[in-house]
């Protein structure tokens, strides 16, 4: 139900929502179900625009993925971490966080994941000046949502590529 909530931007529901759920799944000892709720949670906060609380749920998420060995989810968690770092300017980190969010999301074999990363990264390098690194990069990443069909993803890029200054 908090998804519903999320996808349709009435944040603080989802987030009610979720909260109960992350309480249910942590009382049946649910950690798969803990670690998705958590990233959704970071999710909704970033939509919202609460980074710190985003931050906090994230990097929960994070460990729990790492403590299960489940790689999908730590490169989700670090692409959505590399997102927030992006919002609070904090680019060097940013670029960090991205590019290990990449590595493990081309590993395990996430296209759309991936090419989320690799429009964070040209976000960063564009943010710091470098515009054809950071044009590249979105070019890389506008070629992945092509290719998987990703519309809304595609639609994204292309609209930060358009912005990027000569």
């Amino acid at each position: 139900m908090g998804a519903v909530y999320e996808g349709t931007e009435q944040y603080d529901l989802a987030i009610q929502f979720m909260e109960k759920s992350l309480v249910m799944r942590r009382e049946i000892g649910d950690l798969p179900g803990e670690a998705t709720t958590l990233l959704n949670l970071g999710a909704a906060h970033t939509g919202q625009g609460s980074y710190d609380l985003a931050m906090d749920y994230l990097e929960e998420a994070l460990v729990l993925h790492r403590r299960m060995g489940a790689a999908p989810g730590e490169g989700t968690a670090l692409g959505n971490m590399g997102f927030v770092l992006l919002m609070t300017e904090d680019l060097d980190e940013a670029l960090k966080v991205s590019e290990a969010a990449l590595v493990i999301l081309r590993e395990v074999g996430d296209p759309h994941g991936a090419a989320m990363a690799l429009g964070n990264i040209g976000a960063v390098f564009v943010a710091q000046g470098d515009h054809e690194i950071g044009k590249e990069r979105y070019q890389e990443a506008i070629t992945i949502a092509e290719e998987v069909e990703s519309d809304e993803l595609l639609k994204r890029l292309v609209r930060e590529y358009q912005r990027i200054p000569e």
